[in-house]
């Protein structure tokens, strides 16, 4: 199986994993600094959706190639990408393709990307050899969760809803569907990396923000079934954990509206073959 596609998530991806304005270029000129990037520099990113990381890559006339599982999630940054002043340029390329069966020539690319992808395939060992396959000698995979861990305040309201509906989740036995082994942390990437030959560094690329939130717009969110790992919960299930939620909600927040930024740190684990 290929893991997870988005087609569902299409139209409302960017409301739940957007970055604030401004962070995905900071992002951009992170990457391309710690690369060492030149005009010449050729990019794949695997699992690319709907271009919050690759948008500005494409805007700049980087040479940028995505993949993703989902065409629908490529519709939308094709749509962006039309919209977009400064993203004429003939030097990207979108493919709807699966990250564990590239369809590209080995030694093709400098730099591989995966944001925020790690934990949706079926095999992660098998996603990182398609990497290494198709990077040049000397190239660098770069995997950032862009999850969890990457939050400096544990305690703002959203992270407490979210996390208060997976403890409900746990308490009523309810697995998720996305939940394979667990979250994945840059401490499982660094073993996949190391156990395929990779010489491996965690590297803080920029600090970052997400639009801000509110404890009551994070409960809607999960209440609609925005996340993947609510996706295959059954109506019952979902139905009960959602009546938890609200009583907890109205018991914990005074006022559960008002909006908190999200901020953190944007973690990358970067592999590299001799």
């Amino acid at each position: 199986m290929p893991g997870v596609t988005f087609d569902r998530a299409a139209t409302f991806y960017d409301a739940t994993r957007g970055y604030a304005p401004g962070v995905a270029e900071r992002i951009h000129e992170a990457v391309r600094a710690y690369v060492g990037a030149t005009s010449e520099t050729r990019f794949l990113e695997i699992g690319v959706g709907t271009g919050r990381i690759a948008l500005p890559f494409i805007q700049a006339d980087d040479d940028y190639t995505g993949v993703d599982l989902s065409n629908a999630m490529l519709d939308v940054l094709r749509a962006k990408i039309r919209q977009s002043p400064g993203a004429a340029s003939n030097r990207y390329a979108l493919y709807q393709a699966d990250v564990m069966a590239l369809p590209f020539p080995a030694a093709t690319f400098d730099v591989v990307l995966a944001v925020h992808i790690m934990h949706l395939v079926d095999d992660r060992q098998q996603t990182i050899r398609e990497a290494r396959r198709v990077l040049k000698p000397g190239g660098v995979f770069i995997s950032a969760a862009d999850g969890p861990e990457d939050h400096e305040d544990e305690e703002i309201p959203a992270r407490q809803v979210r996390m208060r509906w997976l403890e409900i989740l746990e308490e009523m036995q309810v697995s998720t569907s996305t939940a394979r082994s667990g979250w994945i942390t840059d401490e499982i990437v660094v073993g996949d990396l190391q156990q395929l030959g990779a010489q491996t560094e965690v590297v803080h690329l920029a600090p970052y923000h997400r639009t801000p939130v509110s404890a009551r717009q994070m409960a809607n969110l999960i209440e609609a079934r925005m996340f993947s790992s609510d996706w295959e919960t059954s109506e019952a299930d979902h139905a009960e954990a959602t009546r938890r939620l609200e009583q907890w909600l109205a018991a914990t927040f005074d006022d559960p509206t008002e909006l908190y930024d999200m901020r953190g740190d944007f973690i990358a684990v970067a592999g590299r073959w001799g």
